[in-house]
């Protein structure tokens, strides 16, 4: 499986740069601009595979600390969806504070939104809620949704409904990893089936003292 995700595409990154220096004089400056493209997307991907394994290596050596920290998460996650090139508007206090290491946090949402772009068209919501000394954070898609009998095994590692898994690329590490993520830093993550159709996953995390903006991480 491993072998199957690296080299699909290495052999892009391969392909289109050799043509590319091949041919470069010839080839128009559109072709040029889709061939750097197809290089610079491809590679992106190795570097996520990368990410994973990497982060599921720590994991399983016992070695994921998590130093968690009171973070503003309404303003924190307005970066993710940023830095993903999403346009998604963050729904949610904006003093809602939660107690989590923000590198984890970070990693946890974009790999929330990534799940939901692969599997359901893409995040139609993302909401911060305070909830009894919790903070939820939800994503929320309208895709297929997930399929009863998978429900069960979401979260194991390298566990893909097999309805999906010719079509869509994965490891079938990214929601074992947000899980071992979320517990690490004293939470959870959980998946319900949205009522009008598709997924909603709930990041839940101990709530901070709501303080002023110093000793915060933002």
């Amino acid at each position: 499986m491993l072998g199957h995700e690296i080299a699909n595409p290495l052999a892009a990154i391969v392909g289109f740069s050799g043509t590319a220096l091949e041919h470069w004089e010839r080839l128009t400056p559109e072709k040029k601009l889709h061939s750097m493209a197809a290089v610079g997307r491809n590679a992106d991907r190795l570097g996520a595979i990368l990410q994973e394994f990497l982060a599921m290596v720590t994991v399983e050596s016992g070695e994921l600390t998590a130093r968690p920290v009171p973070v503003r998460v309404t303003e924190r996650l307005a970066g993710v969806v940023e830095a993903a090139g999403g346009d998604l508007t963050v729904d949610g206090p904006p003093d809602a504070v939660a107690v989590v290491r923000p590198g984890h946090l970070d990693q946890i949402v974009a790999n929330l939104l990534s799940n939901a772009a692969k599997y359901g068209g893409g995040a139609v919501a993302l909401t911060v809620r305070r909830d009894g000394g919790s903070v939820r954070i939800d994503v929320e898609e309208r895709g297929p949704g997930v399929p009863e009998s998978f429900r069960a095994r979401l979260f194991d590692r390298f566990s893909r409904d097999p309805a999906t898994a010719a079509e869509v690329r994965g490891t079938g590490l990214g929601l074992y990893i947000v899980r071992e993520l979320a517990r690490a830093n004293g939470g959870d993550v959980v998946h319900r089936a949205h009522p009008a159709g598709g997924s909603v996953f709930t990041l839940i995390l101990p709530e901070g003292a709501t303080r002023g903006r110093d000793g915060l991480t933002g």
